[in-house]
Order: structure tokens, then C-alpha cells, then sequence
């Protein structure tokens, strides 16, 4: 059986999945393209698990969130003219931070 995910290594296959060449997008967890946004490329890290919600999947968001100062993420990732740019940054800022717990 394989070891639970941590919230680290979810932001991580997060963040790889998104740095990627056109794998981000906004308005869906996935579009018809097989684009994600942030929290579709969470639940992706974490698809192996039947339930929405996990303390993993809940760890990383409430470490992106503190860091960041945001309060949604999915909200943050659809605002007008966010780029995927700032989503790997922000997601590099959030690993730092899980990392240097």
C-alpha cells in the first residue's frame, strides 16, 4: 500500500503539473482541453483519494492561502488577468513555506 501524500508533496505535484506547456486555465477544474486550475491540479496530485477532502489536500490550501493572503484560491486563480506565471509563484512561495516548517 502506498504512503498518504503530504501537504508538500501536493503543492509540489501541483506545481508540476502546472509548469507544463498550456496545462493551466481558469473557470473549470478542467477544461475540455485537459487544462487545470490550481485547485483542479491539487485534487489531480491527490486523485487517488475518493473523498473531496483530505488533511493533505486541506493542509496545502491552507498553506498556499496563509502565505499568499489569499482566502480562496479558486477565486484567485479566476481573477481577470492572473497568469499562470503568478500561480507558480505563489505555489513556489507556498512550497517554501511547508518545506521550511
Amino acid at each position: 500500500m502506498n504512503e498518504p501524500l503530504t501537504a508538500l508533496q501536493v503543492l509540489k505535484a501541483a506545481r508540476d503539473y502546472l509548469s507544463g506547456p498550456d496545462r493551466w486555465c481558469q473557470g473549470s477544474l478542467r477544461d475540455s482541453q485537459g487544462r487545470r486550475c490550481l485547485a483542479g491540479a491539487i485534487r489531480l496530485a491527490f486523485s487517488s483519494v475518493p473523498a473531496l477532502r483530505s488533511p493533505p489536500v486541506d493542509e496545502a490550501c491552507r498553506a498556499f492561502g496563509f502565505i499568499n493572503e489569499i482566502d480562496d484560491i479558486t477565486s484567485w486563480n479566476d481573477a481577470s488577468g492572473r497568469t499562470c506565471a503568478e500561480v507558480i509563484v505563489a505555489l513556489d512561495k507556498a512550497i517554501a513555506f511547508v518545506e521550511a516548517k
